[in-house]
C-alpha cells in the first residue's frame, strides 16, 4: 500500500476543508483508531471516534469564537517511511472571517495506509510551535 504525496497533499486538503466547516464526522473519519495526539500539555490516547469529534468540536468553536473562518492548506512537506507510512509536516494559514489572511499554524503528522481498502488517517500529530 505505497502512499503517494499527491494522496496526502489532498487528504490534508480535505481535512483542513473539513476542520474548516467543522464537518466533525470527516474529521474523526480522518484518524485511525487508535491514535495518539501530543500536545503541550501532554499526550492523549484516542481509542473511539467519539472523542476526536468531541475535541474537535470544542477546537471548531474556538476558532469561530475568535473570528477564524476557515483555515487552508499552506505548505507539506512529506517524508515516506515505508511503503505504508509517512509523516507530514504541514502548514495551515487561518483565514479570518473578514477574508484577510490569519497566522499560520504547523502541525506534524504522522500518516499511514491502513485495513483492507488501504485507507490513509492519522496515527499522530502534535502541534509545533514556531511561527
Amino acid at each position: 500500500m505505497n502512499i503517494k504525496k499527491a494522496e496526502v497533499t489532498a487528504f490534508l486538503k480535505n481535512y483542513a476543508a473539513a476542520l474548516s466547516t467543522g464537518d466533525l464526522n470527516s474529521i474523526s473519519a480522518a484518524w485511525h483508531i487508535p491514535s495518539l495526539l501530543v500536545g503541550q500539555k501532554g499526550s492523549i490516547a484516542v481509542s473511539k471516534a467519539k472523542e476526536v469529534e468531541g475535541f474537535f468540536k470544542q477546537a471548531v468553536e474556538t476558532y469561530h469564537k475568535s473570528g477564524i473562518a476557515s483555515v487552508k492548506l499552506e505548505s507539506t512537506d512529506v517524508t515516506k517511511l515505508s511503503k505504508g507510512v509517512v509523516t507530514a509536516n504541514v502548514t495551515r494559514r487561518q483565514v479570518r472571517s473578514d477574508g484577510r489572511s490569519g497566522k499560520a499554524e504547523r502541525s506534524f503528522y504522522v500518516l499511514s495506509k491502513q485495513g483492507l481498502l488501504g485507507k490513509i488517517g492519522i496515527d499522530l500529530v502534535t502541534q509545533v510551535d514556531g511561527i
